[in-house]
């Protein structure tokens, strides 16, 4: 027996001299702060001693070895599972240890390595429904949840730090803090107040998810939206807290906030699975999510965003285009025009895969529907061609009065253009009879205009043919001098409405009656860069548009095409038509992509990932097993992002076309 007891106290002692050992190297360390939290004169048991008092919370979970001491001692204890904590108890964490607190108003608290912080009173004031937790933070860093676990309606955590008092509704936070100054990142469900410890009249709101504030002792010296991608937001926390995902994320990716507005609970965790979906490869199942956050925000620009990659993925690029056509962000005007650029692409794409389809079926085609009507291009009959410039414009002139009309449905113009070239048609075969007719039916329209053009005053003939019936509804023809040419859209269209015997509303007429522009050469010039546009030379086309817009600057419509069109790199029509669908995938998907890293990079959003981070990440997701990856992940990570100080978001953040 005594044999036992001698073995007993030489491994008690052999653990104290491991502790000490353990603590003297986290000390000695170059950059660590444990040194200052430990007081060199504690003596550390393995056994936790509950004391007297108030129980303010309790550990859930720890990783690694941590330190409690109660109020007004020089006893620590080992953190163990389950173990009490009380009023006035502070809690050190290793350098390798992290620990999670369950407190009684029902807040999480996450403590990561070298962090030290004091619980304080519990308030549960059941009159106003509500229960309050107070601590202080002296240094290190912490993440901040609240459970549904608790009775009382109103949870709310008072927490000080050495610069800065936050008060903090449910909400999930970070919070990295040291002598000098506090960092605060609000993420999901931000509700919080902030004032500067000097200077507490100075109230700072946070309402907005995702926002970073850095607080020194009488100021805010930073206040930024961070990035709106879910991969960088998870990487930030593993930075700021890297914690096993497994046991103390539970949601691995965080919940996203396009709009920076407290949405429902259902909507940001359908737009945040969206995300991870689109990102994860699950296209189909994104598709969804998305989708169904839309019928709940229709104008929601990240679903928007997201949803038209998806499409696009999927390979619908007849939705990709509708999608987009809606995407409207001011906050992005990179991605913004962008997206314009793409859906010029887009609307090529989808209008020669409408003709071809249309060809292929001709035989079955049937009736078009008798509220449909397209406008073709008119024949130039002046004999040196001077009006040639002049035929693309006034059919787009006549596509847009007529679009403006209720109940009518206008084919759109890239549509002809495609169906003339896939029939290898001239403009000047288009008034020949047998040819409109043919091209009514390929088109699905059942009302179709052809005319002519003839310089000098110019003069036009139009013809208002129904294609079912294979006749000629009406024949009408119009005279302007040539200075007053911008009359003949809006005189040629209310004649085709009086002959449909169709409804205009005066604000319709109005509408109709306000020309584009009033310049002639401001006109041609837009004509000619549609010509260029149709051809694939967007370097040509770009000049003609700014051309327009230099001799008309109100020409809003050349404004939107110049702004609309390609970049010179992009490939031509004829290169776009003969592409894969993966090919154009990759093209227009991987343009966006980059478009949204350049808007990042110009807001200068923190958050930086190397090439050789992702390549690493990447080889890692080889051979190991998931536990393994997400440990090895968080130390590529703090590798790769030791030196940083501004951090830039790679491409990799972003899904990539899935593999055909």
């Amino acid at each position: 027996m005594t044999t036992w007891l001698k073995i007993l106290k030489f491994s008690y002692f052999i653990l104290i001299l491991f502790i000490s050992s353990f603590y003297g190297k986290v000390s000695g360390s170059a950059h660590s702060s444990t040194e200052s939290l430990i007081s060199k004169n504690m003596k550390i048991h393995a056994i936790y001693q509950p004391t007297f008092g108030l129980k303010v919370g309790t550990v859930s979970l720890v990783q690694g070895l941590a330190i409690v001491y109660h109020e007004k001692s020089d006893v620590g204890y080992h953190v163990k599972k389950n173990i009490p904590l009380y009023y006035k108890d502070t809690i050190i964490t290793s350098e390798s240890s992290r620990i999670q607190i369950f407190l009684n108003n029902g807040s999480i608290i996450n403590m990561a390595s070298n962090t030290k912080l004091t619980l304080f009173n519990y308030i549960a004031d059941s009159s106003n429904n509500t229960a309050t937790s107070y601590l202080t933070v002296y240094s290190g860093k912490i993440r901040t949840k609240f459970s549904n676990n608790n009775n009382f309606k109103y949870q709310i955590t008072m927490l000080k730090t050495n610069t800065v008092v936050v008060k903090a509704f449910p909400s999930d936070f970070l919070i990295n803090t040291n002598m000098e100054q506090t960092e605060i990142i609000s993420l999901s469900y931000a509700n919080m107040q902030i004032s500067p410890i000097e200077t507490p009249n100075n109230i700072k709101t946070i309402d907005s998810s995702y926002m970073q504030i850095i607080v020194q002792s009488n100021q805010l010296i930073k206040y930024i939206s961070l990035p709106y991608d879910i991969m960088t937001i998870n990487n930030l926390i593993n930075k700021c807290m890297p914690l096993p995902l497994k046991k103390f994320q539970t949601n691995h990716q965080e919940k996203y906030n396009a709009k920076q507005v407290t949405l429902s609970d259902i909507s940001v965790e359908k737009k945040s699975n969206g995300y991870q979906l689109l990102q994860s490869g699950k296209i189909d199942d994104a598709v969804v999510a998305l989708e169904s956050v839309l019928k709940k925000e229709p104008g929601d620009p990240y679903s928007i965003l997201y949803l038209g990659l998806a499409y696009l993925y999927q390979k619908k690029f007849e939705k990709a285009l509708n999608i987009w056509q809606k995407f409207r962000d001011k906050k992005q005007p990179y991605v913004e025009q962008e997206i314009q650029r793409e859906l010029t692409l887009l609307q090529y794409k989808v209008s020669y895969q409408i003709a071809e389809k249309a060809l292929n079926k001709e035989i079955n085609l049937g009736k078009p529907a008798q509220n449909t009507i397209a406008v073709c291009y008119y024949e130039d009959l002046s004999p040196n061609k001077t009006l040639r410039p002049f035929q693309k414009a006034m059919t787009l002139m006549l596509i847009s009065n007529l679009s403006k009309i209720k109940n009518l449905q206008v084919v759109e113009r890239l549509q002809l253009q495609a169906l003339l070239d896939e029939l290898r048609l001239s403009k000047s075969h288009i008034v020949d009879k047998n040819n409109s007719i043919r091209i009514g039916y390929l088109l699905g329209a059942e009302n179709l205009v052809v005319g002519t053009l003839v310089s000098g005053s110019i003069r036009v003939t139009t013809c208002l043919t129904s294609v079912s019936e294979q006749n000629v509804i009406s024949t009408m023809s119009d005279t302007v001098d040539r200075d007053q040419f911008f009359k003949l859209p809006m005189i040629i269209t209310l004649r085709i409405v009086s002959i449909l015997s169709l409804d205009l509303s005066q604000d319709d007429i109005k509408s109709i009656s306000e020309p584009q522009t009033k310049i002639y050469e401001a006109f041609v010039d837009f004509s000619r860069g549609l010509d260029a546009m149709d051809s694939g030379n967007w370097k040509m086309s770009r000049y003609y548009f700014n051309r327009a817009l230099q001799a008309d600057p109100n020409f809003s419509m050349a404004k939107t095409k110049r702004d609309s069109c390609p970049l010179p790199s992009t490939p031509n029509i004829e290169s776009i038509k003969r592409m894969t669908p993966s090919q154009f995938i990759k093209l227009v998907g991987n343009a966006v992509i980059k478009s949204i890293v350049q808007q990042r990079e110009m807001d200068g959003y923190i958050s930086y990932e190397k090439e050789n981070e992702i390549k690493e990440i990447k080889e890692l997701m080889k051979d190991q097993s998931e536990e393994k990856f997400e440990e090895d992940t968080i130390n590529i990570i703090e590798t790769h992002q030791e030196n940083e100080t501004k951090i830039i978001p790679g491409i990799s953040n972003f899904p990539k076309p899935p593999e055909f």
